[in-house]
């Protein structure tokens, strides 16, 4: 009997390589398989993992390589993606019933909301992240916590269908979800948090504004929930200073918990999974010596080679929004040719309106 190893990013944990783990691990059980998960970006692990998701940049089921990443324009994030893959198997037909929950949690991770139902599965999954004030708590117990919660789900959901087989799957999966008592008492635990949070960023977010020389750019604590901010519902019940200085705010910055550099695009008001300047066409997508070229073709900078055992800590999400860097000066780089795209914009408009 092989022990098996799944490979998985580290934190923090979004709702699809969460589900993704969570249907792999069924699979596996039901070939009588333990499994181990590992979280990491390290490259060789990566590449002796048995199964990996959502990281890796490969996309091959033969091998059962679940990542989206490197796919331009996917419709699919790991949790649908893995679903093709156990959708054809004996045992896995009832995958099908679970279609349209796992599309809700495929379009919030790709950023392509249709609806604001899209985004509930991964916003009550997404809530047993470690937050900024649980800095002594490990980051892989908060997942075994969720992937718990996912189990015990799919259980309930698949034993509800019985009683009610008229019922899908997801309609089942996402009531048991909502209604899961550890769920309900981690959202009212991180409420508190979130509020001082807020408070925190955008006492930052002031402090830029005021500067002689505003760079656009927020430095803030990893883990603190700043994109409800930016919607305009939200705007309004700032004082003029704070809704001055959001809407100056264009990046926000933070420390990975691995020591690496992050950097998240400002949403725009009016859609909280639309960046106000994303980052450039060139970089979405792309991982490793690829970003760093890209990077280097925007800026005209050289940068320094990336490590073949580091590529996945180089990353720009293929929807603009997110970039990550291990070191500082190709970081550095992009972020102070990225505040030049406001400015650029600007310009191109008063040039059209002239």
């Amino acid at each position: 009997m092989k022990n098996i190893t799944i490979a998985t990013h580290s934190a923090p944990f979004h709702a699809d390589d969460l589900v993704a783990t969570a249907l792999l691990i069924r699979y596996f059980s039901s070939l009588n398989h333990p499994v181990q998960i590992i979280h990491t970006r390290d490259q060789n692990t990566i590449k002796n993992a048995d199964a990996v998701v959502d990281v890796g940049r490969e996309h091959n089921p033969q091998t059962l390589r679940f990542d989206h990443h490197q796919i331009k324009e996917s419709a699919k994030a790991a949790s649908g993606l893995v679903a093709d893959f156990l959708e054809s198997l004996p045992t896995f037909e009832w995958i099908q019933s679970l279609r349209e929950s796992l599309k809700k949690i495929d379009r919030a991770d790709l950023g392509k909301i249709k609806n604001p139902e899209d985004t509930q599965i991964a916003r009550a999954l997404g809530v047993f992240n470690t937050t900024w004030k649980e800095t002594e708590k490990d980051p892989t117990t908060a997942f075994f916590e969720a992937l718990q919660v996912v189990n015990q789900t799919l259980d309930l959901a698949q034993n509800l269908q019985i009683e009610s087989p008229t019922k899908s799957l997801s309609e089942l999966f996402e009531k048991s979800l909502f209604e899961h008592p550890a769920v309900v008492a981690r959202q009212n635990q991180s409420l508190e948090m979130q509020k001082e949070g807020e408070e925190l960023f955008l006492q930052a977010a002031e402090q830029m504004a005021q500067q002689k020389k505003p760079t656009g750019i927020v430095e803030t604590i990893g883990g603190i929930p700043f994109a409800p901010l930016f919607k305009e519902e939200n705007l309004k019940n700032q004082t003029p200073l704070r809704q001055a200085a959001l809407k100056r705010t264009h990046y926000i910055t933070f420390r990975g918990l691995q020591g690496g550099f992050n950097a998240v695009a400002a949403a725009s008001p009016e859609d909280s999974f639309k960046p106000k300047h994303p980052f450039p066409e060139r970089w979405r997508g792309k991982g490793g010596q690829d970003l760093l070229n890209a990077i280097s073709l925007s800026t005209g900078k050289s940068l320094n080679p990336c490590p073949p055992e580091s590529s996945n800590l180089y990353f720009c999400h293929p929807g603009g929004f997110f970039l990550t860097t291990p070191e500082k000066d190709s970081f550095e780089t992009a972020l102070k040719y990225c505040t030049e795209i406001p400015q650029r914009k600007e310009k191109t408009q008063t040039q059209e309106r002239l």
